[in-house]
């Protein structure tokens, strides 16, 4: 609920049937992800790339493809856990559809930021950085 805000049921079940639909097409990716890699002195790496960018999901004609930048992935994002939740939220644009809606969640706790409050149910259930960090912090409190 921290993520979603549902106060009942039924936006409960349709919360959790947006992030199972959202796995169900991200899970099998994994196994051999279309994903770039982009480093310094890359062609595109001053489009996608610049400054503090993490990481982007960008490309032509509709077909979005993960770009995690180096280094800032590595020094920017200080855990495993925050890297981990970065590629689940540009591989969330890719496989699910997610889109972004601000930077609305800190990038290395998943922390709800006074933004997240403007951020409406439905805007909740497809923000890449709900899905990420529900998913990512969903999956480090195990079972």
């Amino acid at each position: 609920d921290i993520y979603y805000e549902t106060t009942s049921d039924p936006e409960r079940d349709t919360a959790a049937i947006s992030v199972i639909n959202g796995l169900q097409s991200i899970i099998p990716r994994l196994q051999k992800p279309l994903v770039d890699c982009s480093l310094p002195g890359d062609p595109i790496y001053r489009k996608v790339c610049p400054d503090n960018t993490i990481a982007d999901a960008r490309g032509g004609s509709g077909i979005l493809i993960p770009t995690f930048c180096f280094p800032q992935f590595m020094t920017l994002l200080k855990s495993t856990d925050s890297r981990s939740i970065t590629v689940i939220h540009e591989f969330g644009h890719r496989y699910a559809g997610t889109r972004d809606h601000g930077a609305y969640y800190s990038t290395d706790t998943c922390f709800p930021t006074t933004d997240t409050e403007a951020l409406s149910i439905k805007q909740r259930l497809d923000h890449a950085d709900t899905f990420a960090c529900f998913v990512g912090q969903t999956a480090l409190r195990g079972p």
